[in-house]
Parts: C-alpha cells; structure tokens; sequence
C-alpha cells in the first residue's frame, strides 16, 4: 500500500508522535576485584545488588501501564508511538495519573533507601562491607529517576524540499502504519485470548479494546473503518451481562479469530460462525477465486520490513 504525499500529510495531521522515557535506579552496581572476593566471580560478571530488587518493582510498573496505554491507544512509530489526536487527552490524562503515582513511589524510595540498603546487607553478611560502601547518596539516586513523556508532530518533507522523493523513509514508514497496526491487533489478542470452549463478559473488554484501537486509527487505513463495523455487528449481538453461550459464543469465536491474524484484519474480516474445524476449509476454498490477489498481495504487505524513520522530522516538542 503506497502512500503519497497528500495521504502522507493528512494521516501525519491526525498523529502526534510521544516519546517515552522512564528510567529509575536498577540496584545493581559493578562488579570489581578489588571490592569481591576472587570466588565470587558471578558478582563480579553480573554486577552487585545494594538493595533489594522489589523496591524497583512500582517504577518497572508504571513504565509497562504508560507502554500499554500507548499500544492501546496507538501504535508504534517513527521508534515512539502515534496517538491519534482524538485520543491525545485520554492519553495525556492517564499518563498523569501514573506518573503521580510514579512520583510518590520515588519519594518513599529516597526517603528509605540508606535504611533498606542497611537491611539488604545484614541479609548478605559475606558482602556486607561492599553493599553498604557502594549504597547511593540520596542526589545520586534521585538522578537515576526519570519520567518524561514529550509529544510532537511529524511534519511531511515539503514538495519541493530535496527530501521528498520516493524513497524518504518517512513515506515507507507512514504506509506501513496500518500494517504495524493490525500486527498490534493480532497480537493483542493473541496474547489475551485462549478458545476454551466458553466464555464471559470479560472477553468483551478484549474486543472493545480492539475496536478502540482501530476506531482512532481508521484514518490510516480503510481497512482499519470496516475492522470497526465487524466488531460491532458482534458487539449488537451480545448479551449486556451474564455468560456468552450458543451462537453468540460462536461469533465472538469467530471475530477473535479473524482478529488474531494481521492478514485477516486488512483482508477480507470474514468472520466464520461456525466450529472453525468444520467451515475453515470450505470457507478458504468459498473465497479462493474471489480474494486470492487481495489475499496475497495483503501477505506481502503484512510480513514487509518497517524501517526506522530519522528524528529529523520531529518537531514543536511539548512536555507532559
């Protein structure tokens, strides 16, 4: 699917592109002779642990909320994600409140970390002297921490700009968007979803996760604005509460289905309604003569390799 230039600018008119940078102090220092004994050679290749590593644990957590409110949202991009501008305030919103939270671990962090440093190292009386000699000054430390989420817009290269040509990467990059998002939605439910031959309600959170996801972003492929209608023709048909069972069982079999493969989603969101044993066969020989190009040339696209687009194009920085 190329894109051009117009394309290109209305779909990068509708993104901002956020950078995430959440870093905190890992508690593992180096390793060196001179401060471990000679049969403690796995300190010295690993490195030192100076407090305990479940202090850590609220930072690597809040790093992983920020990374699945991003996914969720958006998609990745130009090495950051792209938020839709519909959803640019839900995101800035959620972000904030982890990065509270965030905050307020770090400060019980400083405020106990000689304490908890202390405690480590009577739990290691054989490296006691060295854990406690290489515990952090509370400056240090705090300079470890860090929260920064930035946004900004990517600007196309102008038409008469020595950039735009053909092969700038950007174009490359902006026309794999929809591929790289359906990618996202396959996985998602991959990763979220087992046919167990039941199911509830809680796998309607999985859909309408998916169904979000692809309503931002349906400016980026149209393929991504029929995505929605599947989902809610399924979505119609389900019971508001209670236990999903029958035919609407087998629909939500079938939607997820389609929806854990990437080619499916920019294809032909067939959803089989049936026992997938039973219709998978006859459905792909039902469909061979109609969307075999479809199909394949869908393949190419979804296994092609998205390459990294230069931060030259970044602009207007704004701080969260």
């Amino acid at each position: 699917m190329y894109i051009n230039f117009a394309e290109t600018s209305k779909i990068l008119d509708n993104l901002y592109l956020v950078d995430v940078r959440i870093g905190f102090p890992t508690g593992t220092v180096s390793g060196s002779e001179d401060l471990v004994a000679a049969n403690d050679k796995e300190i010295v290749r690993v490195g030192l642990q100076i407090f305990d590593p479940k202090l850590t644990r609220p930072f690597s957590a809040a790093r992983q909320k920020v990374k699945r409110v991003c996914t969720a949202l958006g998609s990745s991009f130009l090495g950051g994600y792209a938020i839709p501008t519909e959803h640019i305030k839900e995101f800035r919103d959620t972000v904030a409140e982890i990065g509270e939270s965030y905050n307020a671990a770090k400060m019980v962090f400083l405020d106990n970390l000689v304490e908890k440093n202390r405690q480590w190292a009577e739990t290691h009386p054989e490296l006691k002297s060295v854990i406690l000699a290489r515990c952090p000054t509370h400056a240090d430390a705090e300079r470890a921490f860090k929260f920064a989420i930035s946004a900004c817009k990517v600007m196309p290269p102008e038409p008469e700009s020595v950039a735009h040509t053909e092969d700038n990467h950007l174009f490359e990059e902006v026309s794999g968007l929809g591929v790289q998002i359906a990618r996202e939605i396959a996985q998602d439910v991959q990763d979220s979803w087992v046919s167990t031959g039941k199911t509830t309600q809680k796998v309607v959170g999985l859909i309408r996760r998916c169904r979000k996801k692809a309503h931002g972003l349906a400016f980026v492929h149209h393929k991504l604005a029929s995505l929605v209608s599947t989902i809610d023709q399924v979505l119609d048909e389900l019971p508001a509460s209670g236990p999903i069972e029958g035919v609407q069982y087998l629909k939500v079999v079938g939607l997820l289905r389609m929806l854990s493969d990437p080619v499916q989603i920019l294809g032909n969101q067939q959803v089989i309604y049936d026992e997938p044993e039973a219709t998978a066969e006859a459905a792909s020989h039902q469909d061979e003569d109609s969307s075999a190009r479809d199909d394949d040339d869908v393949a190419v696209e979804v296994t092609r390799v998205i390459r990294r687009q230069p931060e030259t194009h970044r602009v207007a920085w704004m701080m969260f």
